[in-house]
């Protein structure tokens, strides 16, 4: 090792025992008092809500706010109190510290951020008692806290250790001397601080709690004015154990399970973890709780899923708020909860996997401040508009009235400036902004109104860009006689909002939105459109449009030819009922009826054959009437001699084409207003035929018909 280096590594060792005096921009000291039905402080809890940080101060501890903290000092050192030796080729520390009374010890390991890195709990004796300590490289808290004895030290890890943390026990000394400490054990806790950080302390006095919220800006005391109500507790779990203090305070542990982690999950059979417990509150109460899922390595993932029930109701936080760090997810959340007897319980879902959680009832009215706002990442940028928006994660203790996003051509633009309204509360929003400037750069932030004023979220910055036109298709999707279904596809907004789009059709090509056009609506992707009241063979010519700010742009060009046949149209002695799919054939009706109160029969009942229904085969099935019947006067026999504008090959249209006469009964016309049945040529047995109510819906059916029971006739032909 080099000259420079060892003298480098000594002065870091020598501050792990020593006061060493270092300058801070920022350097606030904290004292704690109490008052009211209690006055001795055993514990106070800081929870930086800013910063998503928390830290405890036991008995007469100090609170050393700075803005670059590095470590808690220990300011006594003698035989009774706490030692910690590095071992820098193991990478690990051995821990010693004189125990007062033989009883259960807590032994906590936290990084400068104050989140836990190890943990232990377990049973000592009176004397001297050593822990090896195996914790990561760099500076570490070590807290104890005892049978009537608390401590605290740091330790700096140059190497770092090779397993995962962990604090295990090695021996215990038995104590020569009277059970007394020779000096008064105060520590200085020192929490990472910045300016306007909001700070929220709990005094805990046996089991009196009090909650005061401040944003410091200078060195003070805190007084804690206890009143009648209950601290409930704070866990963390170790050795794969529920700790003692669960169950001591009277939390029911109905099912659980450890992994190798230490972490509490779901049962190994399937089923949830569920830990209650019933408490009084004496009075009008904010109830928070903590729980601190971990990354489990079982999974390779992230996974936090628990739930929180009061009095076996899934409880609704009137406050939230979620801390990340590369290996766990703090979760706060509070609850207003009114005084009385109540159950709590904590679900922890199969496969997740969490490392402990904290419950407290707090009797405070929380101070309202600024909300707590982040801006979203604009998105969807285009040439006059793109997407943000906000979260509120802090409501200030305070309803948030108005939420949204401002933007000016500025810097640091406010709600004075142009602004969207995007309700109110706390959570997640989105914001379109509209009618920007094309090429220009913009500066917008999200903001949140409450009781105390507006603040803002971060600010992002962006530049709108140059419109173009846009680009797109046309599709024709079916062309009938007089009408054609045709499809836009918008592919490319240009940078632009599309205002309107649709297609456009002319008897000339290059059909512009100055002739015939539909409107269909506005934004990309594909639609679809009539074109009506076309001249039945005619040639047209199509195109979609779509119009943004930079003007309209068309798809590509079609044509197509109108049929010449449609339907209701004049046609060889009669109206065309019905055209098929080549467009050139089809079914002509007579323009009247051809009588009325005539017999499907001739009274001979005997089968005709004439049992086919389709489209087409009302001529066969006439020809086979007449040639079982013969002469007389009956339906099929009517409409066979019927001679109408020229043509004599009329005849008794089938059940089918029947129904394509029903369909265009409005269009053709000549029907009957009073009777509304009307037969066909279909034979059902030999005593039934199949005719049409024209007055019902549904397709023609056998509607028992008897061949004597007269009806109307249409007769058809061909074409």
């Amino acid at each position: 090792m080099k000259k420079n280096q060892f003298v480098g590594v000594t002065f870091v060792i020598l501050s792990i025992f020593l006061n060493i005096t270092v300058a801070y921009s920022l350097n606030y000291t904290i004292n704690f008092t109490g008052s009211g039905v209690t006055t001795p402080l055993d514990s106070v809890i800081v929870k930086n809500i800013t910063k998503g940080t928390r830290a405890i101060i036991y008995g007469d501890g100090i609170l050393n706010l700075q803005d670059e903290p590095n470590s808690i000092e220990d300011v006594t050192s003698n035989d009774e109190t706490i030692h910690i030796y590095q071992d820098g080729l193991k990478g690990e520390s051995i821990l010693s510290f004189y125990a007062k009374k033989m009883g259960y010890v807590q032994i906590n390991a936290y990084n400068l951020n104050g989140v836990q890195i190890a943990g232990l709990n377990t049973l000592v004796q009176t004397g001297k008692n050593s822990f090896e300590l195996s914790l990561p490289k760099g500076i570490s808290i070590i807290q104890v806290v005892g049978n009537e004895y608390k401590y605290t030290a740091k330790t700096c890890n140059f190497t770092g250790s090779q397993s995962k943390p962990r604090i295990a026990y090695i021996l215990s000394e038995k104590s020569t001397s009277n059970g007394s400490q020779k000096s008064k054990n105060i520590t200085r806790t020192n929490m990472s601080y910045t300016a306007n950080d909001f700070l929220v302390f709990i005094g805990k006095s046996g089991n009196y709690v009090t909650t005061i919220t401040d944003i410091p800006t200078t060195s003070k005391t805190i007084n804690f004015n206890f009143l009648t109500n209950e601290s409930l507790d704070f866990v963390t779990f170790s050795d794969g154990i529920i700790p003692s203090t669960w169950q001591n305070e009277g939390w029911k542990i109905d099912t659980y399970a450890f992994d190798d982690n230490n972490c509490i999950t779901g049962d190994p059979n399937g089923a949830q973890s569920i830990i209650t417990v019933q408490k009084t509150i004496m009075n009008d109460s904010y109830i928070e709780f903590y729980d601190c899922g971990v990354y489990s390595s079982y999974f390779n993932s992230d996974y936090y899923s628990s739930f929180f029930f009061i009095d076996n109701v899934s409880a609704i936080p009137y406050y939230q708020k979620v801390v990340k760090s590369n290996w766990s997810e703090w979760k706060q959340r509070v609850y207003v909860v009114p005084a009385g007897v109540h159950t709590f319980k904590w679900v922890i879902e199969t496969n997740a996997f969490y490392r402990g959680a904290s419950l407290d009832a707090v009797n405070f009215t929380p101070t309202p401040v600024l909300a707590t706002i982040s801006t979203i990442n604009s998105s969807n940028i285009k040439a006059n508009s793109i997407k943000t928006g906000g979260n509120v994660v802090f409501d200030g203790y305070s309803k948030v009235s108005a939420k949204g996003v401002c933007w000016s051509t500025v810097p640091k633009p406010t709600q004075n400036d142009t602004k969207t309204i995007d309700g109110s509360g706390i959570g997640s929003f989105t914001s379109t902004i509209e009618n920007l400037i094309p090429n220009t750069i913009y500066y917008a932030r999200a903001y949140a109104t409450d009781i105390v004023g507006t603040s803002y979220g971060n600010e992002i910055t962006f530049t709108t860009p140059l419109p173009s036109l846009a680009s797109l298709s046309t599709t024709l999707v079916e062309l009938k006689s007089n009408s054609a279904i045709v499809s836009g596809d918008i592919t490319l907004d240009g940078n632009a909002t599309i205002i309107q789009k649709g297609i456009c059709w002319s008897i000339s090509p290059n059909p512009t939105i100055d002739d015939n056009k539909t409107n269909d609506g506005t934004g990309t992707g594909t639609f679809t459109t009539n074109l009506d009241n076309l001249t039945p063979n005619t040639t047209y010519y199509i195109r979609a449009y779509a119009t943004n700010l930079a003007g309209t742009a068309y798809g590509n060009e079609l044509s197509f030819t109108t049929p010449y046949f449609y339907t209701g149209q004049n046609y060889q002695g009669g109206i065309i009922a019905y055209i098929d799919g080549t467009g050139q054939h089809g079914i002509i009706a007579a323009p009247f009826d051809q009588g009325v109160n005539i017999s499907w029969g001739n009274g001979l009942n005997i089968p005709t054959g004439a049992t086919d229904s389709l489209v087409g085969s009302g001529l066969n099935n006439t020809l086979k009437i007449v040639n079982a019947f013969g002469s007389g006067n009956y339906a099929a026999r009517v409409c066979y001699d019927l001679v109408l504008n020229g043509y004599d090959d009329w005849f008794l249209p089938s059940s089918d084409e029947l129904e394509k006469l029903y369909l265009t009964q409005e269009i053709i016309g000549g029907y009957n207003g009073s009777c509304s049945s009307y037969v066909s040529s279909t034979e059902h047995d030999i005593n039934k035929g199949f005719e049409r109510d024209f007055f019902l819906s549904g397709n023609g059916e056998a509607q028992g018909l008897c061949r004597g029971w007269d009806v109307r006739i249409r007769a058809i032909r061909y074409f």
